[in-house]
């Protein structure tokens, strides 16, 4: 029996699918926590007006629609030593935790809605932009650790069932930990 032209290459072996699809999980806390808590912690904790948080925070999701596709374009043409998605992932997934800090961490001198809100939106901008750098070549990577159609099913399926479980443990339990409620005070208002 000869071998044919359309031979199947070798399966990628789960280990590597799953530590692929556990790097994800990373960016799924922090995205989904800052989307989750951000606001309630702006508006009801430090006061912020609603409308300058919603502001500031829909801002630069309209950012994302110009970086995305930016990150792209620079992250398929990079040409290094270590790949051309390696460096970004790394300084990106460094970047965004930094930023992710600074979300929550104000500094004391800033006081003022408007201080607040110019805060608010550079940390966001930056925030955003760091998620980019590290999530655009990360989901192109993925494409090329599984160079079979049935490896990148599995891929995407354990990085949905990760994502899903990171979800509901770290966003879902979240809102238990951080504003339980007691008695007959709803946990997310503030007296």
């Amino acid at each position: 029996m000869s071998k044919s032209s359309n031979a199947v290459s070798a399966s990628t072996p789960f280990k590597y699918i799953f530590g692929f699809a556990l790097g994800g999980s990373s960016y799924t806390v922090l995205f989904n926590a800052m989307m989750a808590f951000a606001l309630i912690f702006y508006t009801q904790v430090l006061g912020l007006d609603y409308v300058l948080a919603g502001l500031a925070l829909s801002i630069t999701t309209f950012w994302d629609a110009v970086s995305d596709p930016v990150m792209g374009h620079i992250s398929d043409n990079t040409k290094s030593r270590y790949g051309r998605r390696h460096p970004y992932v790394l300084f990106g997934g460094i970047a965004m935790v930094v930023f992710f800090f600074l979300l929550w961490a104000i500094p004391g001198w800033i006081t003022g809605s408007w201080a607040l809100f110019t805060y608010l939106l550079i940390v966001n901008f930056l925030f955003r932009t760091a998620l980019t750098v590290f999530m655009i070549p990360y989901g192109a990577l993925g494409f090329e650790v599984c160079t079979d159609y049935d490896d990148r099913c599995k891929l995407q399926a354990t990085a949905s069932v990760l994502a899903m479980g990171v979800n509901f443990f770290a966003i879902a339990l979240g809102w238990r930990i951080f504003f339980p409620d007691r008695g007959d005070v709803d946990g997310t208002q503030f007296a």
